[in-house]
């Protein structure tokens, strides 16, 4: 007789059912590599993975539920070894920041980036959890690294090298600036040591703030 679960408690996947899961994101994750997001069909991805195409539609919904599944499967396989990494002492923090942006930009980043375009370049409100946890552990990292800054300094300075491999920003260095992924790779790597390892800003380069001018007509400067 199964025992009643206490009430609230979620109920567990069988292990047959987390197995046809998991060989259902592999399969979309082999023939999106090598065909393109926009070329794989749910048809496609249920054949690959040896199972009815409504078994597909049972577990994740649509096309985009499965695409946005396989998101987050790429994220949950990379992060707990990630965040170990970022958090060990034994490494000093420096190299241990530019290790963990290394391998967002490889592990999540580039194969992430397909598809967050099938998604409509919004991912779901989950990956606000995931930036929080990594914004965390980041600036702990950041401010040993940089004994010199502030909390909120260390805090804001985390929220930079987070954002630097960001998807739309890897669009954009290719499309206009005509970078490989190889050299933007490089850049985030170098601008990310560049961030960490330069002196603090002297309060004298600090430009003032500037109040709106108002002129006669109340409209901006001329």
């Amino acid at each position: 007789m199964e025992r009643a679960r206490p009430e609230g408690t979620p109920r567990r996947e069988r292990a047959d059912a987390v197995r046809n899961r998991r060989a259902i994101l592999l399969a979309a994750h082999r023939l999106i590599c090598e065909n393109g997001v926009d070329q794989v069909s749910m048809n496609d991805i249920a054949a690959e993975a040896g199972v009815g195409k409504g078994t597909l539609f049972r577990r994740f919904g649509d096309r985009e539920g499965l695409i946005h599944a396989l998101f987050e499967q790429l994220t949950a396989d990379w992060e707990p070894g990630a965040l170990a990494r970022l958090s060990d002492p034994a490494t000093p923090p420096l190299q241990r920041v530019l290790g963990f942006i290394t391998e967002l930009f490889d592990h999540v980043t580039v194969p992430g980036r397909p598809l967050l375009r099938a998604m409509g370049g919004h991912p779901r409100a989950e990956r606000l959890e995931h930036y929080r946890l990594w914004l965390g552990h980041l600036t702990k990292a950041v401010a040993e690294a940089r004994p010199d800054l502030t909390e909120g300094e260390a805090a804001f300075m985390a929220h930079v090298v987070l954002n630097t491999p960001r998807a739309q920003f890897v669009e954009l260095l290719e499309a206009e600036a005509g970078l490989s992924s190889d050299d933007i790779r490089a850049g985030i790597v170098a601008s990310t040591y560049a961030t960490l390892s330069g002196p603090r800003l002297p309060s004298e380069l600090l430009p003032p703030v500037r109040a709106c001018a108002k002129g006669a007509g109340g409209g901006p400067p001329q």
